[in-house]
């Protein structure tokens, strides 16, 4: 479901961004669609834009798996002036970067036309339980991850607030099934909430 932390609010204050974009993949490098139907996924997104109140947001559809594919396309969209920033977890930008998504020796080559087309920030996650452990540790990781030629200075970090950093999708769903409904509005908006329900789903 889409938990309050898919719509970081501390990214476009840092960034400058007058419109944020949720955007659905239709298809998955490596992760089936389980749960939630795409439709039913893209319905919530739209409810999540919705209530956001000042129209800034917006949801778009992709089929494309590979983010080097999904940045290209929103340059297209989006014309050569417009800054484009995409905002990922520190577990998808785990999957950026690792090559057995790129042909033989090509991952630097493709990351290098990501960086070309958009700039990337990553999201620290809760370290309680995780690894890296720290943090620090976290953005050392992915900072030093890919070569300076590769990012071009367009690699940024951005630490969440521990409240924000402990929202989780997989919490929600914890809430909905055991039927907590404080634990649940905590992670998903009401409304939200509400369709899950609705819906029945993750009961």
């Amino acid at each position: 479901p889409g938990a309050l932390a898919h719509m970081l609010p501390a990214a476009p204050r840092r960034f400058g961004a007058s419109h944020r974009l949720l955007l659905l993949a239709k298809n998955n490098a490596d992760k089936p669609v389980i749960g939630a139907s795409l439709l039913q996924r893209l319905q919530m997104m739209e409810l999540m834009a919705r209530a956001d109140g000042d129209g800034a947001t917006l949801c778009g559809v992709t089929a494309h798996p590979l983010f080097v594919d999904k940045a290209s396309a929103l340059r297209s969209l989006c014309g050569h002036e417009a800054p484009i920033y995409l905002l990922v977890g520190l577990d998808t930008w785990e999957r950026i970067v690792d090559p057995r998504y790129y042909v033989a020796g090509g991952r630097d080559a493709a990351l290098t036309s990501l960086f070309r087309s958009v700039e990337v920030v990553v999201t620290s996650r809760d370290p309680v339980g995780g690894s890296p452990s720290t943090v620090v540790q976290q953005e050392a990781l992915v900072l030093g991850s890919l070569p300076g030629a590769v990012t071009a200075g367009r690699l940024h970090f951005m630490r969440n607030d521990q409240a924000m950093a402990a929202l989780s999708s997989s919490e929600a769903r914890g809430a909905i099934s055991a039927n907590d409904l404080p634990a649940a509005l905590g992670v998903i908006p009401e409304c939200i909430h509400a369709y899950l329900r609705e819906n029945k789903l993750y009961e």
